[in-house]
């Protein structure tokens, strides 16, 4: 039995994983509630406990909860201070109350450490950068899932991909032989495609506009991250689900419109950046559901050779993979459903396989 926890702040989000999805069990809980004991722990075989952002302590997406991992886990608390002060707050209970229970660290940034200098480096005094203002990317156990997912699923591993996430975070990764040569993830998952509540890309002397109209840094950080993005273009609470079905709503449409274009955007850069692409991969929860919004995105695949399916096919060998493209298009266009759990209790089970059963050896 593999027991998954997730900060999700203020909160805890935990999963009792022992086969298949429908044997799952899940909740949230406070962080307390991990120390108070309220998550049953005898079955538990394994834990694996989630970093959002490791800065470069954590340079693997699978490290070994012990003593030194958790000074060096205390040391990049401030790289994501809500998240990651509640991950080092239950790995130093683990660690003090279930020593003999193996726990594995899953980082969420471990695959952008990889990342060419040019790629993560701001054009900023060096003082600036040696404080850590520099690109980290996110989302990177899923773009590393989906890699492996691929490379099983295709028998290949093919050399340029373009792993587009759909969600109400959405990020494109350039991947060459698996590793990360652009993300559209920044300092802060504020950067980037507009998101549900995020801002995105803006002109950073925005900044000093707001607080010349006489807003604090704390109403300044509230506005761009919790009350922007898509919500601010359609006017109304808004995530990646209302684009779906837009109807007959002007301002939900020019969200769309808004949204579409800067992914297109972002997936031009990643294949300029690869000189060309051999497989444009789409991560998302549901492939019916989101077909229109994939189907749109690939028609913008169409002049540099790629021949579309009129709708996806289900891989023979695969319940999650799906074909975009029709057999001998020059770019294979593919579609993955995944779910969180799915991808991080896989990356814990893997790393115990490989490990022998054995984490720490």
């Amino acid at each position: 039995m593999l027991l998954i926890l997730d900060p999700a702040p203020p909160h805890l989000r935990w999963c009792h994983c022992s086969g298949p999805p429908g044997e799952w069990v899940s909740g949230v809980s406070s962080p307390s509630a991990v120390l108070a004991n309220e998550i049953h722990f005898d079955t538990a075989d394994h834990i694996a406990l989630t970093l959002r952002q490791g800065g470069s302590a954590f340079r693997e997406p699978v490290t070994p909860l012990t003593e030194e991992s958790l000074r060096e886990l205390e040391s990049v608390v401030p790289a994501l201070p809500e998240h990651n002060a509640i991950t080092a707050r239950v790995a130093r209970s683990l660690l003090a109350r279930r020593p003999q229970i193996p726990t594995a660290l899953l980082c969420d940034s471990a695959l952008f450490t990889h990342l060419p200098d040019e790629a993560t480096h701001y054009a900023l005094p060096e003082s600036l950068r040696r404080l850590g203002a520099r690109r980290r990317g996110g989302f990177g156990l899923l773009h590393q899932w989906a890699w492996e997912q691929i490379r099983h699923g295709l028998c290949v591993s093919p050399e340029r991909v373009v792993s587009i996430h759909l969600g109400n975070q959405t990020n494109v990764v350039a991947l060459r032989h698996g590793r990360p040569v652009e993300t559209s993830l920044g300092f802060t998952p504020v950067e980037g495609i507009v998101s549900s509540t995020g801002c995105g890309d803006i002109d950073p002397t925005i900044v000093f506009q707001l607080e010349a109209a006489g807003m604090s840094p704390e109403e300044i950080r509230r506005v761009l991250s919790q009350e922007s993005g898509l919500t601010a273009l359609a006017g109304r609470p808004c995530d990646l689900s209302d684009l779906l079905h837009v109807g007959d709503d002007e301002r939900l449409r020019f969200a769309r419109e808004v949204y579409l274009y800067q992914v297109v955007k972002s997936i031009g850069a990643s294949i300029a950046l690869l000189g060309g692409v051999d497989v444009a991969l789409f991560l998302c929860r549901s492939v019916t559901d989101s077909e229109g919004l994939i189907a749109e995105i690939g028609d913008h695949l169409l002049p540099l050779g790629a021949r579309m399916r009129p709708a996806p096919e289900r891989f023979l060998a695969s319940h999650r993979l799906w074909r975009l493209t029709e057999k001998g298009s020059p770019i294979a266009g593919l579609a993955l459903e995944f779910s969180e759990w799915t991808v991080l209790s896989e990356t814990a089970f893997g790393a115990v396989v490989n490990s022998g059963g054995d984490l720490y050896a």
